[in-house]
């Protein structure tokens, strides 16, 4: 068996399998979750097979079992021979050797869906045909829906185990759908969707297949997608629940047993994932019974599974289970969470919430009191414990009463409300509760409001008390470390942290040790130590996993993945991001969702998937409105600018860099200053809006070392080669040779190599292009790649192969020109092939076309006009 599958991939399989690709495979058996898109890959399996000259022949598998012995393969040859009979093993493996042996040389496809529910004796008969298949040259395609228990529970799985040893079997591990099968989905469909639209479909859906198929009906019933199975801009505002999604799950659960709806409405109120022993404690069903009651609730995707632990598949399907349960049964629940042996297992938010249930105040004021350092990490989202304390505060004694504002102040901060948790904070004299960790805390929310003098002096203020505890010692250090890394002083805030790590350690503050590990991975990683900052991120993970800190796991999650992409490893990076988005829509942490969607669209844009990049964008400007960071808004925006240049879209570039200079200025570094200057100085020249470069912007010394730095450079450089400034590109390069081997990521040094190509190339230093071999070469990034594929043609002209010349050059256009107006990645190709022109051909066409680009003219005709000239 192979690792678990997408569903665009278990495509791709299917598609090379009825093209005759994979030999010695007869065989495909797709296994995965219920609603997992298994039926819709079938539909499409059939509608290519007949294209492609295929006969068909399909089982549909809606049966709930057999009613009849072999019932798939009687259908099946039924059909076959137009007849109607039922026969036994014996004639079934006849009749279907006589047919395929009449009819070889034919394509046939045979596809039986639903093997789960056949008997065991028919499942042994499907193992049988795909051993025929391979031997009568016909090809066969099976479904089995599992149901993600533990095989030492599910007998019926052995079927799967016995297929994995048949070697013309080829089964495919559908995984559970994620946000990028149900965008696949779509598209199978026929729908074309923006990203953010179909993002906000599978949080509404709960991933769901079956659903989603449902909501796009609605939808173009109700118009919001139109007759092309495009989004009506004009109608889509938000995106309404269909009622049948609601009808759906609501029938659904009303079909539940008495004990499937107790065990259902049980994991809905205590709202986290619970093992088999708890439920069956807390419900009083035996484990043998629990079984099949999570069979069935699996099945119907009411639960999820994970590591043999169950939960609600999601907070609507929750919904609609407690509001089908009576109070008097919600009653009932909860007496049996509270008084059950095993309720001190469960998380302080479940007993919260059970407590709530009976009206039992004092107790939940009892945990507000004792536990309230616990709280917020116990809680799935901060906002699910303000929206708790809503409920309960004015029922609290006034004493109580405190301990739970201080905790919405902290529960402010950690949803990136900064202003407010900083008000809250302010406001209130918590010192005697929690000693001098609130005023801490108000000194993160400065650092993150970008008001870092503040900040500084509250935390020098604080570190220099000598009543300080070792805790508070610790926080305070941690504090100043995320200060010095917020104003770029990497190597600074690495020393303080190791102080801090020693105090720790000394006096046993154990619940400060995986922040301490955090911020000393934070500081190598920003002076590019990758190795070590990744040792000290995992350190800190295992902490935090031990003690289910979500959103620092999260936030560590995201600086591995950026990582990943230093290292080159971009797939990675993004599945890791992706799947980290979709964690903080369950936890609510609105600060990482924006840094890891920001990332996200860096990485898309550094492979050349550009457009993929932009379907963020919409997502990014909703979370900047809620987000009160100014780090992340400067960065934001001076990535936009930077896009939209080398995009070559100045007009759009110029207002991301204005607002870039003026979120600058509300922060301490002065590079972020000097470089969003200079890159709108750069977008001006090039829009024709300035007639002369003014180099008092040409900025290469830099006080901190950014990705960034090396793109940037990369823009001096080509504008300083367009106006034959050959000193000072070959400065800019230097420096951008100098920064990336400091860096030492992957991306940099790629971008770092191409603009010195370019240079190389215009400044006729040929022989030091040939020192350069051999070059990188499938890379992963679409700019690299193709730039290296236009060197060997420009080196191919240099050398008297016009004919090759003229094919790669052609081949690059077809590769790469789309029609849209993003050239991030043909550009490069475009003015290395144009450099060779103008260098061994003493053809500028191209090159004067390009220079009329840095200067205004309109860059969609001067970009086809090249386009044009390439393809002759």
């Amino acid at each position: 068996m192979e690792k678990l599958d997408s569903l665009q991939s278990t495509w791709d399989h299917i598609r090379r399998f009825l093209s005759d690709e994979e030999k010695g495979i007869s065989t495909h058996l797709i296994s995965g979750k219920v609603s997992g898109g298994k039926k819709k890959l079938m539909d499409m399996a059939h509608t290519l097979a007949m294209e492609r000259g295929y006969l068909v022949y399909r089982f549909p598998g809606n049966i709930t079992q057999e009613s009849m012995p072999y019932q798939p393969f009687n259908y099946i040859l039924n059909a076959m021979y137009d007849t109607v009979e039922e026969r036994g093993m014996n004639e079934i493996i006849r009749k279907f050797n006589n047919f395929f042996t009449d009819n070889k040389g034919l394509k046939i496809l045979v596809i039986i869906e639903g093997i789960e529910r056949l008997n065991t004796s028919s499942q042994d008969l499907f193992l049988y045909l795909s051993r025929t298949a391979l031997k009568l040259e016909f090809s066969l395609i099976g479904t089995y829906s599992e149901h993600k228990r533990n095989q030492e529970y599910t007998p019926e799985f052995n079927f799967i185990i016995v297929s994995a040893t048949e070697p013309q079997i080829h089964i495919i591990n559908l995984r559970e759908p994620n946000y990028d099968d149900a965008r696949f989905y779509t598209q199978m469909m026929g729908y074309k969707l923006p990203e953010n639209f179909v993002m906000d479909l599978f949080r509404l859906s709960s991933g769901d297949l079956n659903t989603i198929n449902y909501a796009m009906k609605y939808y173009e019933d109700i118009g919001i997608i139109n007759d092309r199975k495009e989004v009506n801009e004009a109608l889509f505002r938000f995106l309404p629940i269909p009622p049948a999604i609601d009808d759906y799950y609501a029938k659904k659960i009303a079909d539940l047993s008495e004990t499937e709806m107790k065990v259902a409405g049980t994991l809905a109120l205590s709202g986290e994932e619970l093992d088999l022993d708890v439920i069956s404690r807390i419900t009083s069903v035996s484990k043998s019974d629990l079984y099949k009651v999570m069979e069935s609730l699996d099945s119907n995707g009411i639960i999820a599974i994970n590591n043999f632990k169950y939960r609600i598949s999601g907070r609507r399907m929750t919904d609609i289970i407690r509001s089908k349960v009576s109070d008097v049964r919600k009653l009932d629940i909860a007496d049996q969470l509270i008084n059950s042996s095993s309720f001190d297992e469960l998380s302080l938010q479940t007993k919260l919430n059970a407590l709530r249930e009976r009206g039992l105040y004092d107790r939940i004021g009892e945990i507000i009191r004792s536990k309230w350092k616990q709280l917020i990490d116990s809680f799935v989202s901060p906002m699910d414990i303000i929206t708790f304390l809503d409920l309960v505060e004015d029922k609290l004694e006034s004493g109580t009463k405190r301990y739970a504002l201080l905790i919405r102040c902290n529960s402010l901060y950690f949803v990136g409300k900064y202003d407010e948790s900083l008000r809250c904070f302010r406001e209130n004299d918590f010192s005697d509760i929690a000693g001098k960790a609130p005023e801490l805390k108000a000194a993160s929310a400065l650092i993150y409001l970008g008001r870092n003098d503040e900040a500084a002096a509250i935390i020098e203020r604080l570190l220099a008390d000598k009543s300080l505890t070792p805790e508070e010692r610790v926080m305070g250090m941690v504090a100043k470390g995320s200060y010095l890394l917020r104003t770029k002083k990497s190597s600074q805030a690495l020393i303080i942290a190791s102080e801090a790590m020693e105090i720790a350690k000394a006096y046993s503050v154990n619940d400060q040790i995986d922040e301490v590990l955090t911020t000393m991975a934070a500081a190598n990683a920003d002076i590019f130590k990758l190795d070590k900052a990744k040792m000290l991120y995992n350190e800190a993970l295992d902490i935090e996993r031990k003690r289910g800190k979500i959103r620092q796991i999260n936030r560590n999650l995201h600086d591995l993945a950026i990582i990943e992409s230093f290292e080159g490893d971009f797939q990675k990076a993004i599945d890791m991001l992706k799947e980290l988005l979709e964690n903080t829509y369950i936890n609510g942490d609105i600060g990482i969702r924006t840094y890891a969607v920001y990332n996200l669209m860096d990485i898309l844009h550094i492979i050349g998937k550009n457009q993929e990049s932009l379907s963020y964008q919409k997502t990014m400007d909703g979370l900047l409105e809620i987000v009160q960071d100014n780090d992340i808004r400067f960065i934001y925006n001076r990535y936009m600018a930077s896009f939209y240049t080398e995009a070559l879209d100045f007009a759009k570039a110029l207002p991301f860099s204005e607002r870039a200079v003026e979120l600058s200025s509300l922060t301490v570094n002065p590079d972020w200053k000097s470089s969003s200057e200079s890159l709108r100085h750069l977008i001006m020249v090039k829009m024709g809006k300035i007639s002369e470069l003014d180099l008092k912007y040409f900025n290469t010394g830099f006080n901190s070392l950014e990705d960034f730095i090396p793109l940037y450079l990369g823009f001096w450089s080509n504008i300083f080669v367009m106006k034959g400034m050959g000193t000072e590109a070959d400065i800019a390069i230097k420096a951008s040779e100098e920064y990336s081997g400091e860096m030492g990521d992957f991306s940099s040094k790629l971008t770092t190599l191409l603009n010195k190509i370019i240079y190389l190339l215009a400044t006729d230093k040929f022989e030091d292009i040939l020192k350069l071999s051999p070059l990188p070469k499938n890379t992963g990034v679409m700019k690299f790649d193709y730039s290296v594929k236009a060197l060997d043609a420009a080196m191919a002209l240099k050398g008297g192969d016009s004919d090759m010349f003229h094919s790669e050059s052609s081949k690059i256009v077809s590769d790469l020109w789309d029609g849209s107006d993003l050239y991030n990645v043909i550009f490069y190709p475009f003015l290395i092939l144009g450099l060779a022109m103008a260098k061994f051909a003493n053809d500028e066409s191209v090159i004067d076309l390009i220079k009329g680009i840095f200067t205004g003219k309109k860059t969609s005709a001067e970009m086809a006009k090249i386009a044009e000239i390439f393809r002759r």
